[in-house]
């Protein structure tokens, strides 16, 4: 099956997995903000906000679907790779880290997980 957003014309793949990170960032925000707002319903309803706060809910929970659904479709790609591809691959876009100290946490040179990392989106460009 594949994954229609995951095409990679012009660099898709990179593109999604760059923002991975901050898409992960951003779910949790969304549920931050959102759990306030509910906290804050019942002071604002005697003020007459509740209507903007409804809006700025629905607006939170339909954030958090589809950037849900964008989690859960870079994951569905990251998961066809195996072994230190794939730890690359999360230690990267999911955790972050830099090309140091993910060399540090495989154990292979700053090269060599630069040509691991470079295979791996080759397959994932392969599978899609």
């Amino acid at each position: 099956m594949r994954v229609p957003f995951l095409l990679c014309k012009g660099g898709m793949v990179m593109e999604l997995l760059n923002d991975y990170y901050w898409l992960l960032q951003n779910i949790k925000s969304y549920k931050k903000m959102l759990s306030q707002l509910e906290a804050d319903a019942k002071k604002y309803k005697q003020q007459g906000l509740l209507e903007k706060i409804e809006e700025l809910q629905n607006l939170y929970e339909t954030k958090i679907q589809e950037s849900l659904e964008k989690q859960r479709k870079i994951e569905e790609a990251i998961e066809r790779l195996q072994g230190v591809e794939k730890q690359i691959i999360l230690l990267r876009y999911k955790e972050n880290k830099t090309w140091e100290e993910i060399s540090y946490e495989v154990n292979y040179s700053y090269s060599q997980v630069h040509r691991i990392h470079r295979k791996a989106l080759e397959k994932l460009k392969e599978a899609y």
